[in-house]
């Protein structure tokens, strides 16, 4: 079974380093992944994340790093759609750069009934966004391997295939792409644009998703865009 995790990161490196060092600390038994981030050349902060990341050797997990033009990645679903009509994966998970995924997480993939899109039924989420905001001041300095405080979260149900938690067939993908019916959601933008692509792409598929369940899923809450926070290093 093969898994494609698709995120978008601009100027969020330390989330970024969380969510990478969750792959390396609890890398898949029952699947293959391959992570595919898209950035800009230009956000050093990413940049240096994805160098320390891409030196480090993982079972099963292939590392593939895109960098587009600013006023492509800030388009979220242009890079989406490139990744669903390109993908080899058996699914495809189109997900932000604030998850982070436990043991077992992705493995639980290879074990779930085909559909054009699923997502998870519960995910774990700081119990504060104080909380958040620490874990990520915690993250500051040179990219490393981090580790989550599990005590720290607390469980979130979720009613829909919704933002980062969009998990699509990969059939799907190759044949339908990402919002690909949708030309005004794949039109550059030189700043971050909220186009709210998930919706559109429930819409496509006619789905708000199958709810499955999925282990160890956590996000890190923030309450400062990257594009705001004055104390990324860039």
């Amino acid at each position: 079974m093969n898994i494609e995790i698709v995120s978008h990161c601009w100027r969020y490196p330390r989330l970024l380093n969380y969510q990478l060092s969750s792959l390396v600390r609890f890398p898949p038994v029952a699947v293959h992944v391959r992570v595919t981030i898209y950035h800009t050349e230009d956000d050093a902060g990413v940049v240096r994340v994805l160098d320390y990341f891409g030196r480090q050797s993982v079972p099963g997990v292939v590392w593939d790093w895109r960098a587009l033009p600013r006023e492509q990645l800030c388009r979220r679903a242009i890079g989406r759609n490139q990744a669903a009509l390109a993908s080899n994966a058996d699914w495809v998970w189109f997900t932000d750069a604030d998850y982070c995924f436990g043991p077992g997480c992705l493995d639980t993939l290879a074990y779930i009934p085909d559909a054009s899109l699923v997502f998870p039924r519960e995910v774990q989420t700081h119990a504060s966004r104080e909380l958040g905001d620490q874990a990520i001041l915690a993250a500051s300095g040179p990219p490393r391997i981090l580790e989550l405080d599990p005590s720290q979260y607390v469980p979130k149900r979720i009613s829909r295939a919704i933002g980062g938690l969009q998990i699509a067939g990969g059939a799907v993908c190759r044949e339908r792409g990402y919002c690909a019916q949708f030309p005004r959601l794949l039109r550059p933008s030189l700043l971050w644009a909220r186009t709210h692509e998930d919706i559109w792409f429930r819409r496509s598929l006619q789905s708000h998703g199958v709810p499955i369940d999925l282990p160890h899923l956590y996000r890190i809450r923030h309450s400062t865009r990257g594009q705001d926070d004055p104390t990324v290093e860039l």
